[in-house]
C-alpha cells in the first residue's frame, strides 16, 4: 500500500498527466482520513456541493482510507512541536497525514516533498 497525498488526488481529478501516470503506478493506493476531509472541504467550498460532494465520495470509496488513530496523535504531537522548534512548521493537517504515514510505515506520494522533507522518518515519494 501506498499512501497518496490530497495534491495527488486533486491532480487526478482534475486531469492532469503527471498525476494520472504516477498514480496508475501505485501498487494499492489509499489515502487518510484527513485527505477525506480535504477532499469534502473542497467539495463544499465549490460552486455546487452537492455535485462535488458526491464525486469526493465515490473517489474516497474507491480507495481504503486510513483512520487517524491515538497512536497518530502521539506522533502528530511529537511532530507538530519539533516542527515548531525548528521554527519549520507544516501546518496541523499535514502533520496528521505524516503521522499515519510513519505509524504505519506506509510510503507517502506527495508534490509537496520541500515541505514534507522537514519530518524525519517520513518514507516519501513524489510525482
Amino acid at each position: 500500500m501506498v499512501i497518496a497525498d490530497t495534491d495527488l488526488v486533486v491532480g487526478v481529478l482534475r486531469g492532469n498527466p503527471d498525476a494520472i501516470a504516477k498514480f496508475t503506478t501505485l501498487e494499492a493506493p489509499c489515502i487518510t482520513s484527513i485527505t477525506a476531509f480535504e477532499l469534502l472541504r473542497g467539495a463544499y467550498a465549490s460552486s455546487d456541493p452537492e455535485r462535488e460532494r458526491a464525486r469526493m465520495i465515490d473517489v474516497i470509496d474507491s480507495m481504503f482510507v486510513i483512520d487517524f488513530s491515538y497512536f497518530d496523535a502521539d506522533a502528530a504531537g511529537r511532530i507538530d512541536i519539533l516542527l515548531a522548534r525548528s521554527g519549520t512548521p507544516i501546518g496541523t493537517l499535514d502533520t496528521m497525514i505524516a503521522a499515519i504515514c510513519i505509524t504505519t510505515k506506509l510510503p507517502f506520494i506527495t508534490r509537496n516533498t520541500k515541505h514534507f522533507a522537514r519530518i524525519p522518518g517520513l518514507l516519501m515519494g513524489s510525482w
